[in-house]
């Protein structure tokens, strides 16, 4: 089950604690690891080839499981890092909150206040989904129903997202699916929305 504390923003779900665990441990060349993976994260291929995984799993003596696990996860903090736009001292305090030890937390911040700036700018132009939004159609739905205490209506609003595979040179491939929003649940749509469009703004 994950655990999120108020002004926590990594969940520490079992992969990540775990994940921390095995950072801890890791004796020395830890931040040219950081490094590779946060040159990498805006691309859309494997930060590590199988040969190389092959020898980090040798030099920090883990599994290939765990060095997954420790990728993916370092891959998570940087990410949740530029989406937050966290300071060194923020992201310091938050490796601390996951119990991260005092050396691999400094191996992170190094890292980070050396290539925050670019990673922030190479996520805004790439995209971490294969799926990017072309288009929104949207309609009203009124549905009445009749009983003997009069009559009821049902205000409902219908939206149709069409996604292109960013991949796809020719922009051919297109997806559509429609969702039905209630009053209310359009309300906490749009609410979710403008704390996504303030995050965002921190970044820029």
């Amino acid at each position: 089950m994950e655990k999120k504390a108020e002004n926590q923003i990594f969940n520490q779900t079992k992969q990540l604690l775990e994940a921390i665990n095995l950072i801890n441990g890791i004796k020395d060349k830890f931040s040219l690891i950081l490094k590779r993976i946060v040159e990498g994260l805006h691309l859309k291929t494997r930060i590590f080839s199988e040969k190389e995984e092959l020898q980090l799993s040798t030099m920090l003596k883990v599994s290939q499981k765990d060095l997954d696990t420790i990728i993916t996860s370092s891959s998570y903090i940087f990410q949740q890092s530029a989406y937050h736009g966290l300071n060194a001292k923020n992201l310091a305090a938050q490796l601390q909150l996951l119990g991260l030890n005092q050396e691999k937390i400094n191996d992170f911040i190094s890292v980070w206040q050396k290539f925050a700036n670019s990673l922030i700018e190479n996520l805004k132009v790439s995209s971490i989904s294969p799926k990017e939004l072309q288009d929104v159609n949207w309609r009203v739905h009124l549905k009445t129903s009749h009983s003997k205490t009069g009559h009821a209506k049902d205000v409902t609003s219908l939206f149709e997202f069409v996604l292109n595979d960013s991949e796809d040179l020719n922009q051919e491939k297109k997806d559509k699916f429609v969702v039905e929003f209630s009053h209310q649940n359009l309300f906490d749509f749009f609410e979710k929305i403008d704390r996504i469009q303030e995050q965002l703004d921190n970044l820029l």
